[in-house]
């Protein structure tokens, strides 16, 4: 299940390894009808609607940094690396959103009909359950 996947650890090993640059993709539901499937869309934006899982190295563990460190998420995707992808799907003739506001959900269900709804009323385009926490972590890269 989403909920149970140790995303500080798999980050934490990539941070370790000297990953400085991370590129995920990730299995969604559209809750536009101008985002097609097998459309790219490179997000900018997203909502968090987990409940369960960690969004921090900073938690006080042994061995774990130190302090408290509130993080800034009001670009919590690199404008850089959306940039570079969106012209290389452009070059090999993909269609590509530029921008884009994931709705997170804690799973294992989907939404329904009306939750889906809601999120489209509140700007959501894509719908997953993996972006959060792992878009949290990336802030140390």
């Amino acid at each position: 299940m989403p909920t149970n996947v140790n995303y500080r650890a798999n980050l934490w090993a990539l941070k370790e390894k000297g990953c400085t640059h991370v590129v995920v993709s990730t299995a969604c539901g559209s809750l536009q009808e101008h985002i097609k499937p097998g459309d790219f869309v490179l997000l900018d934006q997203f909502i968090d609607r987990t409940t369960k899982r960690v969004q921090t190295f900073h938690d006080g563990e042994e061995g774990h940094p130190p302090g408290i460190l509130h993080l800034p998420m009001d670009k919590p995707f690199c404008a850089d690396t959306r940039n570079i992808l969106e012209e290389s799907c452009k070059e090999l003739g993909y269609n590509v959103h530029s921008k884009g506001t994931v709705v997170t959900v804690e799973g294992p269900r989907f939404s329904s009909k009306a939750e889906s709804l809601m999120f489209r009323l509140w700007g959501g385009d894509v719908i997953n359950m993996t972006t959060v926490p792992e878009v949290c972590f990336f802030f140390f890269f």
